[in-house]
């Protein structure tokens, strides 16, 4: 179910990609029991520390436009934005599961700290490739 990034498997993500988007679905109609308006807020007041580097920065940017999506319940386009967003994969998969594990104590400024500090604790060449996999990470079961 996980398996090292390559060219070849981009040519399957517009597969996959209505899957994610039901799995996305499911999990935010589950478990996002949380104000997400409060929680970009905190998101963008967030000050960068500065032993973050230029690529977590610029990760940091990328990513928020994914809860905006979120907040709006536009699945579609934010499992859409998942997959354009290539180089950065891994690290959104780790951020996601961070969130869902916070959700079970709501805390926007702790959720904030997470979202950023996760990138400290990622391993190399690791991939989401099927919906099982999505499943996992979103409930827990699998850590990446």
């Amino acid at each position: 179910m996980i398996e090292e990034y390559t060219e070849k498997n981009l040519n399957c993500e517009l597969d996959v990609l209505p899957q994610v988007q039901r799995e996305i679905e499911r999990a935010i109609s589950f478990r996002l029991m949380f104000d997400p308006a409060r929680t970009i807020q905190v998101l963008t007041e967030k000050k960068v520390e500065p032993s973050l580097d230029i690529e977590s920065i610029s990760f940091f940017q990328t990513v928020k436009p994914l809860f905006n999506d979120i907040e709006r319940m536009d699945l579609e386009l934010a499992a859409g934005r998942i997959f354009k967003v290539t180089k950065y994969k891994k690290r959104f998969w780790n951020i996601c599961q961070a969130a869902f594990e916070q959700l079970n104590r709501p805390d926007p400024d702790i959720l904030a700290t997470d979202l950023i500090a996760v990138r400290s604790h990622l391993r190399s060449g690791i991939y989401i490739q099927n919906r099982k996999l999505v499943e996992n990470v979103f409930w827990g079961r699998v850590k990446l």
